[in-house]
């Protein structure tokens, strides 16, 4: 039997999967999109320093790629541009949504793991997996 189970990876790579026989789990990752509430620079760096690259306005849906520090966020705008906006709530509402991709990993639970809502050990635990629970 197989579980799906959004895990907050928001990239390839950053979540391993052991490989083998019965025992599977399809792991799906976790795209985060913001959608501007207000009009706002999107910056070369993660700085007020940063070169400002184009403006944002309101109703414009990013993908949320990472965030740097509390104040900003790494994001991809519709166009493809990447740069850094504001993390402040007046300028971007933030959503998760949990996708399978096509490119979803199969590995096998050999020994106890930690379910977990981020790709970080100190991510929230939502459970603890063994090879018995599949």
């Amino acid at each position: 039997a197989a579980i799906v189970a959004g895990l907050g990876v928001s990239a390839p790579g950053q979540a391993a999967a052991a490989s083998s026989s019965s025992n599977s789990v399809t792991v799906a990752s976790a795209v985060q999109t913001g959608v501007i509430e207000a009009s706002v620079r999107l910056r070369s760096t993660p700085s007020n320093d940063g070169e400002i690259m184009k403006y944002l306005q309101k109703g414009d849906q990013v993908q949320i790629l990472s965030q740097p520090n509390s104040y900003w966020y790494q994001v991809k705008t519709a166009d493809g541009s990447v740069g850094y906006t504001s993390a402040g709530d007046k300028y971007i509402s933030v959503s998760s949504a949990s996708i399978t991709t096509p490119s979803a990993q199969t590995g096998t639970i050999k020994y106890g793991v930690n379910l977990r809502v981020s790709p970080s050990t100190s991510g929230k635990i939502m459970k603890r997996m063994v090879a018995s629970d599949i």
